[in-house]
């Protein structure tokens, strides 16, 4: 290896005439782009002259090899057979079993085209150490080959193998040739293509803080995870090493624009994942066309459309069905299509990091009879309720389903997808089970808690009708042992306990956020006024959270009910935190209170209620509790309010039609 500077007089062949069919002795200045690190692998190969280090003895398959190939041999008597295969197996190749070195670099030169380049062997060794990315050189003889389509990484139809015979001399910089070129892939492309090494550009839209672990040699590791999406829709997840992932929190927040050059593609769990070694580039600064063009489409388009982002890190499988869903093995991450019957309002917890997180309940149920429930988190969650009325059909992909409570329970893991009516065949024969029937279907549930698992129909696990209030007390007197139901009323609120007896009830407590353990739900216990939870057994991080006595009236009577945080705050309108900061203000507590007392009568709300029989003391009770509420869809709940008439009216008719 030469480290001469080349003159500028000298010819050089360039990149975009290279072709197996040229002159052999061509030679190119170029700079290396792109460099990957030195691999090593085991090889066994035949023994040439060239080769100066011990070889094996020769096999005994070699030898029988060599009998086998001996036509003369075998045609001798037995004696001379056993002679002429001793010669013959002591003149065949030997093997070499060696660890052979390999690595690969992108070279650019002045006419703006970029080329692959290999090195192997002994002379990966040699150039893997003195070859500097950035650097230009030239390079003189090599081994021109087509390039593979599928594992290409640039454009050029071939690529060079550099063998025993290339000359590669260091030359002077040429600032005409850029430092980097970029040959970006959309990330869905990524998909059934057979490629290793790609540049990528999107947005930062996720960035996991910095992990630091040792490898099994006992060296010290940092990784941080980001994930970007660009203008196909598509999301990946890409791994960042050393000094790159010790980069401040701040640099990847603000949905900036980040380019990659030389990422490595591997599968994972069924989907793809990146990770971008040291050789690799990472620029948050760029200046490129294609940075503004990503940015044009992150602002008018993208960042408008979160919850359509399929990420192709995640199982690419097809959606399973509930009923396959419920003999699968757990966990499991699947993708499932199906109706929404049934959702929770927007909920929000301060995690013990102290960020707050939202999220919503909804169950979905499918053409098996069999409905689940989901959770949604963050921007999937943040969706307008107007989102999820109606019975819309979705696609969920990047569903993590455990056991939970004594059921099955799935959770959208980050990364993972929500596509609202879909063009797809599952899509549309769920569809035509719901309008044919099936939202009268009475449905098997899959999960225990969580959200009610039905809508119209009725779920095996708690029923779920809509009855009147004064239905609902002649349901609850005839209740047995630990008899319950769930029960949806459309009602409204009529008053909110704010005082017993003459003295101020407490409409709030602060509530412990600490995590509880091996899960992501906080503790939600009760704290003393010092902040002190018994549960945790530490003074933890609070929050305020509703707890309310509420009276709802429909047109045939009322009922008090016990209504915690959620679905006090929808009745209310009001979230927890704001009424807190009312009630601290001077004259606080009346403030709120008048807040309250103008949502009374306002809006017809349709309430859950969750009743059961219990035994206190010897004696029976009825404890009736709001689990949540929202507003009433007058669309639905009309054409419901008509579907009575008519059966009214039918009923009139037949009796009419009766004799006397």
């Amino acid at each position: 290896f030469f480290c001469r500077v080349m003159t500028s007089s000298t010819h050089y062949c360039p990149i975009s005439e290279l072709s197996p069919y040229i002159a052999p002795r061509w030679t190119i200045l170029a700079r290396i782009v792109w460099k990957s690190q030195l691999r090593a692998y085991p090889s066994k190969r035949r023994a040439s002259l060239f080769d100066t280090e011990a070889v094996e003895p020769a096999t005994e398959e070699a030898k029988t090899e060599a009998t086998t190939a001996a036509p003369e041999a075998a045609a001798a008597p037995s004696s001379a057979t056993t002679e002429a295969a001793t010669e013959a197996a002591t003149a065949a190749p030997a093997r070499i079993s060696r660890i052979e070195h390999v690595f690969e670099a992108q070279l650019l030169d002045e006419s703006g085209w970029e080329i692959g380049a290999t090195f192997f062997g002994p002379h990966a060794e040699k150039f893997g150490v003195t070859l500097v990315q950035g650097k230009c050189y030239t390079f003189r003889g090599g081994i021109i080959r087509f390039s593979q389509p599928g594992y290409a990484r640039c454009a050029h139809p071939f690529r060079i193998i550099f063998d025993r015979c290339t000359e590669i001399e260091e030359a002077a910089d040429v600032p005409s040739i850029p430092v980097v070129r970029y040959c970006f892939w959309g990330i869905r492309q990524l998909l059934g293509r057979a490629l290793t090494t790609v540049d990528l550009i999107g947005v930062v839209i996720q960035s996991k803080p910095p992990h630091m672990f040792f490898s099994r040699d006992g060296k010290e590791l940092v990784k941080r995870e980001i994930t970007i999406v660009d203008d196909t829709f598509a999301t990946i997840v890409i791994s960042i090493w050393g000094p790159r992932a010790k980069l401040a929190d701040e640099a990847f927040s603000g949905f900036p624009v980040v380019c990659f050059k030389g990422v490595t593609i591997r599968d994972w769990q069924g989907g793809l994942q990146g990770s971008l070694p040291e050789g690799g580039v990472m620029d948050l600064n760029s200046k490129i066309p294609e940075v503004d063009r990503i940015l044009s489409w992150w602002s008018q388009t993208g960042a408008h459309s979160s919850s359509s982002f399929a990420s192709v890190s995640l199982p690419q499988d097809p959606p399973i069905d509930l009923r396959t869903l419920s003999t699968k093995p757990l966990p499991a991450t699947v993708a499932l299509v199906g109706v929404v019957v049934n959702f929770e309002p927007l909920a929000s917890f301060v995690t013990q990091e102290g960020s707050t997180r939202v999220k919503r309940a909804i169950v979905i149920a499918d053409d098996t009879g069999f409905c689940l429930s989901v959770l949604l988190w963050e921007a999937k969650a943040e969706s307008s309720d107007e989102a999820f009325a109606n019975h819309p059909i979705v696609i969920l992909r990047g569903v993590l389903v455990k056991e939970w409570n004594g059921g099955r329970s799935g959770s959208l893991i980050d990364g993972g997808s929500v596509v609202f009516e879909p063009k797809l065949t599952e899509a549309d024969r769920v569809r035509r089970w719901f309008n044919g029937g099936g939202s009268a279907t009475p449905l098997t549930s899959l999960s225990n808690g969580g959200a009610s698992s039905s809508s119209q129909g009725g779920a095996s696990k708690g029923r779920m009708e809509a009855l009147t209030l004064a239905e609902l007390r002649a349901r609850c007197s005839s209740y047995e042992a630990s008899g319950g139901d769930v029960i949806v009323v459309a009602s409204r609120l009529a008053m909110v306990q704010t005082r017993k007896r003459d003295e101020v009830q407490p409409l709030l407590y602060s509530a412990c956020q600490e995590l509880r353990p091996r899960s992501t739900m906080p503790c939600s216990k009760r704290v003393s006024p010092d902040g002190f939870c018994a549960a945790c057994d530490r003074f933890s991080k609070v929050a305020p959270r509703l707890h309310l006595r509420c009276k709802i009236m429909d047109f045939t009577g009322s009922a008090w009910l016990t209504t915690f945080h959620e679905a006090a705050q929808s009745l209310l309108g009001l979230t927890a935190k704001a009424c807190a900061r009312l009630e601290a203000e001077p004259n606080g507590r009346e403030q709120l209170e008048a807040a309250i007392q103008k949502r009374y009568m306002l809006q017809p709300m349709e309430v859950v209620i969750k009743t059961r029989l219990e035994v206190f003391n010897g004696q029976s009770k009825i404890s009736a509790l709001c689990s949540h509420a929202r507003p009433i869809n007058r669309r639905v709940h009309g054409r419901q309010l008509l579907k009575n008439i008519e059966d009214m009216l039918k009923l009139g008719v037949e009796n009419a039609a009766e004799p006397a």
